[in-house]
């Protein structure tokens, strides 16, 4: 049996025509005579150039790309994604700013006393109450509160 050329060998080779390929082929052959168009989203194009139809950002008789569905105006949206980096620093310049905010709002606008702390005479109530000086910090009048501002 006379042994075959390596040509013959890929063409015949199942691993050589994967199905991307072939898919690939067959895309490319489709189209026949219909200009390749870029794929470019709609959305993405400058809103301030004049078209024919502005609302859908395309001129007259400009060709259509094959999945113009999909990247017309109306389609979903497409966001761009940013490195972790990026979405972590806007987030602490946020975290930072509402920070500062609410403790410019605490340091000016913190609400005054709205009474001084009472005084009793003789060291507190502890002998009106009948406590004795061994209970004379319990019956004292807590200023800790007051002393918070």
């Amino acid at each position: 049996m006379p042994r075959q050329s390596p040509t013959r060998t890929l063409w015949y080779d199942p691993t050589y025509h994967s199905l991307s390929k072939i898919l690939l082929l067959t895309y490319l052959f489709q189209l026949g005579n219909y200009p390749e168009v870029p794929f470019e989203y709609y959305q993405h194009r400058n809103p301030y150039k004049k078209y024919d139809d502005q609302q859908l950002r395309r001129n007259f008789n400009e060709p259509l790309h094959q999945n113009y569905d999909y990247i017309d105006l109306w389609s979903p949206d497409r966001f761009d994604v940013y490195p972790d980096s990026v979405a972590i620093r806007n987030n602490l310049i946020f975290i930072a700013l509402i920070s500062g905010f609410s403790f410019t709002c605490w340091y000016f606008f913190y609400p005054e006393r709205v009474a001084a702390p009472r005084s009793y005479p003789y060291g507190g109530l502890y002998k009106a109450l009948g406590g004795s000086e061994e209970d004379k910090e319990v019956y004292q009048v807590s200023d800790t509160i007051f002393n918070l501002c």
